[in-house]
């Protein structure tokens, strides 16, 4: 068997957390190329005059997973990856982006509410599955919109560096 393992696994500190903070994302046509090693990567470039979109999101309301799939007797494997956005407003720019956006395969940095990020989408893109709008019933509900993202990858979400996140909202030049 040519798999073979190179570590075991200890366990942590009790300083987890949770939840995700943001979702920054491109069209994937846009990204030119991305630099990876050992399950992190570490640059991303982007064609000219593009960039990442950053999607601020409300505390303890969205989520990201991944679900690594394999088959025995197809001997596949793949990783099912979803992220839930829940967006607390109803302003026409929002639905704009949104109609944009789903009409695009997407490259997705996750940030988490421990300060980790995420890549979803790096070879196959995201796709906007659903989204929907709900006005609530009473005063108190939420007046907004969930968007699920999906997409299928050879591999679990890479680490993203954080150092190189901030650049990757200016334009490329």
């Amino acid at each position: 068997m040519s798999c073979i393992l190179t570590d075991g696994y200890i366990k942590g500190c009790r300083n987890g957390r949770g939840g995700i903070k943001s979702v920054t994302w491109a069209t994937l046509s846009n990204v030119s190329t991305y630099t990876q090693a050992d399950g992190e990567i570490s640059a991303i470039t982007m064609t000219t005059g593009n960039r990442f979109w950053k999607w601020d999101l409300e505390k303890e309301l969205s989520s990201a997973n991944a679900v690594l799939n394999g088959s025995d007797e197809a001997g596949t494997l793949y990783s099912a990856q979803t992220i839930n956005m829940i967006l607390n407003d109803n302003r026409k720019s929002t639905r704009n982006q949104i109609m944009l956006a789903a009409q695009n395969d997407l490259f997705c940095i996750v940030e988490f509410a421990n300060g980790d990020y995420e890549a979803y989408g790096v070879d196959n893109g995201m796709s906007i599955t659903t989204s929907t709008h709900d006005t609530g019933v009473s005063k108190a509900d939420r007046n907004g919109n969930t968007i699920v993202l999906n997409g299928m990858e050879d591999e679990q979400p890479y680490k993203v560096a954080s150092g190189i996140v901030a650049a990757l909202l200016i334009p490329a030049s």
